[in-house]
């Protein structure tokens, strides 16, 4: 019997054992459960991070991709548009043409009135001026002739030709009355010295170019019995200076200025009026009736 308890002790002892090991066991399981379900949360958050790093990834590669595109249409419009034989109009051409003539013509007289030569650069200059003097005189008499034309509405034949008869009357005695005014033929005052010959200043970079000199200066010039001298300046430099009739060729720039100028006006209102007379009924009959207002104008 003592065997027997002890044995049924033994047993009773295993069980305890057992029981408590499996406590412990369950325990463990419980432990690598609770692990495992939180190892599967932070692994479905990775998850939910990741699937939203994908979608903002895909985003901007969408974002990347359609702004590559948008890039690349423009560029090839670009290169298209560069590619593209340009094609030049008949008005292109002239234009183009017109600026190369032009530039051409100042080039020419920047390079003209620089000549070493003293007398290519006179008539160069003689050119220039007549032709401004031309021009001046072309759009002058058109402005006249547009403000008689406005104030002539409504009148008869002979009235305008009238008109315009004396309008070319008018720039014939405007013309002789200048050009004698600034010869000294009338309203000249006293008797001016036209041979009296005064040294200026002959350097043409300087800005008193032709001006007369003074007394003191005139004192200065190296040699006093020729035409041509230099002098010294208050700073010891040499200028040359010509002698020269100063009120003679003041006189003569003046007359040929209002002559060329007065000279075209009432050459074009005598082209006006001869124009006018040939469109008159009388002179407009026959080819030969229109060829005597030439001989009128002349």
């Amino acid at each position: 019997e003592a065997e027997k308890e002890e044995a049924e002790e033994e047993e009773t002892e295993k069980e305890a054992e057992s029981e408590s090991e499996l406590k412990e066991t369950e325990k463990d399981f419980e432990k690598e459960e609770e692990e495992l379900t939180e190892e599967a949360a932070d692994l479905s958050e990775k998850e939910v991070s990741l699937e939203e790093e994908q979608e903002h990834l895909e985003h901007e590669k969408d974002s990347e991709l359609s702004r590559g595109e948008v890039v690349k249409e423009e560029f090839e419009e670009a290169a298209g548009v560069a590619t593209e034989e340009e094609v030049f109009e008949r008005s292109d051409v002239e234009v183009a043409c017109f600026l190369l003539g032009a530039v051409t013509i100042v080039v020419s007289l920047f390079y003209l009135v620089n000549w070493p030569d003293d007398d290519m650069r006179y008539y160069t200059w003689s050119i220039i001026s007549m032709t401004i003097s031309i021009f001046s005189a072309v759009l002058m008499f058109h402005g006249m002739t547009e403000l008689l034309r406005a104030a002539m509405k409504g009148m008869s034949e002979k009235n305008l030709f009238i008109v315009h008869f004396a309008h070319c009357t008018l720039y014939f005695l405007a013309l002789q009355i200048v050009v004698a005014f600034e010869a000294g033929m009338i309203g000249e005052g006293g008797d001016p010295n036209l041979r009296e010959e005064n040294w200026t200043m002959a350097e043409g970079m300087r800005a008193d170019y032709g001006r007369a000199l003074s007394t003191d200066e005139e004192a200065r010039v190296r040699s006093k019995f020729s035409k041509r001298s230099v002098f010294n300046d208050d700073y010891g430099n040499e200028i040359p200076v010509l002698k020269r009739n100063i009120e003679v060729e003041n006189r003569r720039r003046r007359m040929k200025c209002f002559a060329l100028l007065l000279a075209h006006m009432a050459a074009f209102s005598t082209i006006n009026t001869g124009g006018l007379l040939q469109h008159t009924e009388i002179f407009s009959e026959s080819p030969l009736m229109s060829l005597a207002p030439v001989g009128m104008t002349l």
